[in-house]
């Protein structure tokens, strides 16, 4: 009823250990299409991914996870493919990951988040009030947004800080119908650091492959590749929005 189509986490020491093997097909309703983190004592639970699929599950927010209360999902192997988020107002989102409340997302080794859908915001992830980390060869693509960030939607909440650490990996094919192909940075003090990394072939409206909105929000890139992303209107790569939002390019 509340969320969690296959799998709840109660509480905080509650820790989900994936090694292989499937999670398909569920509907989590409300939230959390396949796993729920959203537990009693408010602090979140943890998800290690080391491999096997979790795909075509849905829910509202969260088509495979969905948390308000922060935790850690670990993904280091695996596939979150063809999940759906359906809910098309009210701050929603997350095909893949619904997250807020000073969570994180570590994403690395060959780990791939494909294929997934939001009605509205964050095609594979909506993150707000927490930190995302990408390393190694990950792959985050083709997933779509009906609205802002193909890929990822970075938000806040509670005035705290939202932040994108990516490391290496690749952006690809992601596409959202309004902003952000790639990654829209929403709210301010939401900040995406670029050290490594690919971002490449994702479209949108507006910021083919980053949309920056409020003020200040931040891309700071010290390395990587913005390359070959389309916008119909403006932004083919970077789109600044806003005249307090800042664009720091130092490498890559």
């Amino acid at each position: 009823g509340k969320g969690g189509g296959a799998i709840a986490l109660d509480d905080s020491k509650c820790v989900l250990n994936i090694y292989g093997g499937e999670i398909s097909d569920n509907n989590g309703k409300n939230s959390g299409g396949a796993i729920f983190l959203n537990n009693k004592d408010k602090k979140g639970g943890t998800v290690n991914m080391y491999g096997g699929t979790i795909k075509n599950n849905t829910a509202k927010n969260g088509g495979a996870f969905f948390s308000t209360t922060g935790g850690t999902i670990k993904m280091t192997g695996g596939t979150i493919s063809g999940n759906t988020a359906t809910q098309n107002s009210n701050d929603a989102g997350g095909g893949a990951i619904y997250m807020r409340g000073s969570g994180k997302i570590n994403i690395s080794g060959s780990a791939q988040i494909t294929g997934n859908s939001s009605s509205l915001d964050g095609g594979a992830i909506l993150m707000g009030w927490g930190t995302i980390n990408i390393f190694d060869s990950v792959k985050i693509n083709n997933n779509t947004a009906n609205r802002w960030g193909g890929a990822i939607c970075l938000r806040q909440d509670s005035n705290q800080v939202t932040t994108l650490n990516m490391r290496g990996g690749e952006i690809s094919g992601n596409k959202a119908t309004k902003e952000g192909g790639a990654v829209h940075v929403l709210d301010k003090q939401c900040q995406f650091f670029l050290y490594d990394g690919k971002i490449t072939g994702n479209t949108s409206g507006n910021g083919g492959a980053i949309y920056l909105n409020q003020e200040p929000s931040w891309l700071i890139m010290q390395g990587g590749e913005i390359s070959g992303n389309t916008a119909t209107g403006n932004g083919g790569g970077v789109y600044i929005y806003r005249s307090g939002s800042v664009c720091n390019l130092s490498n890559g």
